[in-house]
């Protein structure tokens, strides 16, 4: 267990058992950080790390992944947000480079935004079609009423259709900061892979971090019926 000087906590895991090596980075950063009126940000920026970066396009992203077998996944929850890919530790330096573009550069294009938006507004209209995810989003909005706990990590309708790009940008700015991360480096490993490891991340960029206003759920009134 390590700490860079930008402040990035990274976990070495040892475990040369399959000739395997993952990466899990994990931000202390979810939909409770997302200003009101834009509920939906926080997923839309980690669905779009992957969508582009300052080197490569969505497609050439998708497609060195998938010439090494592997891809990579992202998500976005209420209090944490992650990314994390894995593969066969031959491919170990391929694989930590195309996590570190998609992590530190990512472009955020404005047609992959518009793209993702339409995919979260379609997501949103489906949510009243399936009666289990209904009653559950009914359930959470009558226990924790306005606090974030009450509506799903894909935002609001009027949340994502008010999201800019350049609330995007400043959202990944703000939160999306490698002393706001915790990194775990798993599978085969070798000294010189740990300390590229070291090399490559302490590249980047710190930032303080402001302390997220957190709304106290609701009290509850004691068994109801609605």
């Amino acid at each position: 267990e390590e700490t860079l000087a930008n402040g990035l906590k990274i976990i070495f895991i040892d475990d040369p058992s399959l000739p395997k090596v993952s990466l899990n980075l994990l931000m202390k950063v979810g939909a409770l950080h997302e200003p009101k009126g834009l509920e939906g940000l926080n997923l839309m920026t980690v669905a779009l790390l992957d969508q582009g970066s300052s080197s490569r396009n969505a497609t050439q992203i998708a497609e060195e992944f998938g010439q090494i077998g592997t891809e990579i996944f992202q998500s976005g929850q209420h209090d944490f947000s992650s990314v994390s890919v894995s593969g066969l530790s031959t491919t170990k330096e391929k694989i930590l480079e195309l996590f570190i573009d998609v992590v530190m550069n990512p472009s955020f294009r404005q047609d992959e935004i518009v793209r993702r938006r339409a995919q979260t507004l379609a997501s949103l209209q489906q949510m009243v079609d399936n009666p289990g995810v209904y009653a559950d989003k009914k359930m959470n909005a009558a226990l924790f009423g306005d606090h974030p706990y009450a509506r799903s990590v894909l935002g609001t309708e009027s949340g994502v259709n008010k999201i800019k790009r350049t609330d995007i940008i400043r959202h990944y700015f703000k939160y999306y900061r490698p002393n706001n991360s915790f990194l775990s480096v798993t599978g085969k490993l070798t000294p010189e892979f740990k300390d590229k490891v070291k090399q490559t991340f302490s590249l980047w960029q710190h930032k303080e971090i402001d302390s997220a206003t957190r709304v106290a759920p609701m009290d509850g009134d004691g068994n109801q019926i609605l």
